[in-house]
């Protein structure tokens, strides 16, 4: 399912500052749309990420104790008139000084990209030099803007895991899929009952054709429709008309669609995707693994909300948390569960609500056909 695990670029925004004395010809600058995940889970810093010449720099203490570094003068220790910081962790000694390159690991002296800088009254230091040197993994996924911290073997745990999910997937020709989904607004006026949707799935790679019926609930309401996608046209009737009708999609999605259809995993496995994830020992079983952890799709699925409907239009996803169901003989996956706080500008308010989505993959590569019903053949065009 490449493109269902695959995310797209969200925008960003930049606050641009002046730098401090030796970064006089370089800029610092704050990133408080940067995220930052460490093992699998998204901290609260109080103070916001910056920026220098490309490099990620996070609060001293903030990061370090994240990071399993005692916090105290022992293990974190602060030189007020030299500007220097010590870091200590078992046999592990690091030294650095505000505005100065050169680093000290274990007493031997290595360059650093960029300096600790003093910002707003706090130390900020280098996340992936120091992160490193602690033994962990960092990646940087571009489109959510995070910054993803985890345990080396942590990593390989997970990567391994899907990397055996991928080649399994890449089978994957034909998938049936229950699916259902539950809105419960937590600041509008407007709405106060929860919004649930759930509905089944098929769909067939290899002759390019789904199947889609789902049902709404709104306020004692109830929409219920079938959907065809057949050749990048969708058809769709719901039961307030006997009459299908049919719209042919643009290529913005036709790409996001497209995740019907490819269900491949290896560009969508990246290290990023890895490293926001862990195993969680207690809800694994001798015949399923479950990873848990914060999602990197919010870009993703706010585009393809903003795009589907002006009822979807300005979503923002504040928060997601995810689990994935593994086989353990198999390696497909049993069932992705998504929990998101999201907010949305709906009539002249901004409404926030708590969402949990979940699909449940039935079947891989069954024995079916899905076929356009004849009626559907004379749907009115609304192109």
């Amino acid at each position: 399912m490449k493109k269902f695990f695959s995310v797209t670029l969200t925008t960003c925004l930049f606050i641009i500052l002046s730098g401090f004395s030796s970064l006089a010809s370089e800029k610092v600058i704050e990133t408080p749309d940067v995220s930052v995940v460490i093992n699998a889970d998204q901290p609260q810093m109080q103070q916001k990420p910056v920026n220098v010449n490309g490099s990620t720099l996070l609060p001293l203490r903030q990061l370090l104790v994240n990071l399993g570094v005692k916090n105290d003068d022992k293990h974190i220790s602060w030189n007020s008139k030299e500007k220097s910081i010590k870091i200590v962790r078992d046999s592990l000694s690091i030294q650095l000084k505000v505005d100065s390159k050169t680093a000290y690991v274990n007493g031997k002296a290595v360059t650093l990209s960029v300096p600790p800088v003093v910002y707003k009254n706090s130390t900020y230091i280098p996340t992936r030099f120091v992160s490193e040197c602690l033994n962990k993994k960092v990646s940087w996924h571009s489109a959510s803007r995070s910054v993803i911290i985890t345990d080396v073997a942590t990593f390989k745990e997970v990567k391994n895991i899907l990397d055996k999910t991928s080649n399994t997937m890449d089978s994957v020709k034909k998938v049936e899929a229950a699916f259902s989904m539950t809105v419960k607004p937590t600041s509008s006026q407007l709405i106060s009952m929860p919004i649930t949707v759930s509905g089944n799935l098929k769909a067939d790679s290899l002759k390019k054709i789904s199947y889609m019926d789902f049902n709404t609930s709104i306020m004692g309401m109830s929409l219920s429709a079938e959907q065809y996608l057949v050749n990048n046209v969708m058809y769709i009737k719901t039961n307030m008309s006997d009459v299908w009708n049919k719209k042919a999609l643009t290529n913005e999605e036709i790409s996001q669609y497209d995740a019907l259809y490819k269900m491949q995993t290896k560009n969508t496995f990246d290290d990023a995707f890895c490293s926001a994830l862990k195993v969680d020992k207690q809800l694994s079983t001798d015949s399923q693994i479950v990873l848990t952890g914060k999602m990197v799709l919010k870009p993703m699925l706010e585009q393809i909300s903003n795009s589907s409907s002006a009822a979807t239009s300005n979503l923002k996803i504040n928060n997601m948390d995810c689990k994935i169901y593994i086989n353990k003989s198999t390696y497909y996956i049993n069932k992705v569960v998504i929990d998101m706080n999201t907010q949305q500008a709906s009539g002249g308010q901004s409404v926030s609500a708590k969402t949990t989505a979940e699909i449940d993959f039935v079947k891989y590569n069954g024995d079916f056909t899905i076929t356009l019903p004849a009626d559907a053949k004379n749907a009115i065009d609304t192109n």
